[in-house]
């Protein structure tokens, strides 16, 4: 998990290069094992790419259409908590906002 304190998000691709010897499909079962122990999470960035962080905290992600540059934020979670029907249980939030950075524009 040390390789997560230094990179916010990394792909299984980025991940493999930093442990080149292990067997691909041992390290995917790992990451796995991570995301179903919530150690950590999955993130969705468009169809067919998932990125994977550390999960040890509540945030979100902008992402840039024109560099598909990742930017987390914070949003409290009783905004959403707030918006629910009654009586359901809440697991996880997970919201991806999608435009173009400062940067691009």
């Amino acid at each position: 998990m040390k390789l997560f304190s230094t990179h916010h998000l990394l792909s299984g691709s980025q991940i493999e290069a930093f442990v080149p010897t292990m067997d691909r499909s041992t390290l995917y079962r790992n990451i796995r094992r991570f995301v179903d122990d919530g150690v950590l999470r999955e993130v969705v960035i468009e169809s067919g790419k998932t990125l994977y962080e550390k999960n040890d905290d509540e945030h979100q992600h902008f992402v840039c259409d024109d560099c598909h540059e990742v930017t987390s934020f914070e949003v409290q979670t009783t905004v959403f908590k707030k918006k629910l029907p009654s009586k359901v249980t809440l697991r996880d939030i997970e919201v991806t906002v999608r435009g173009v950075c400062a940067q691009c524009n």
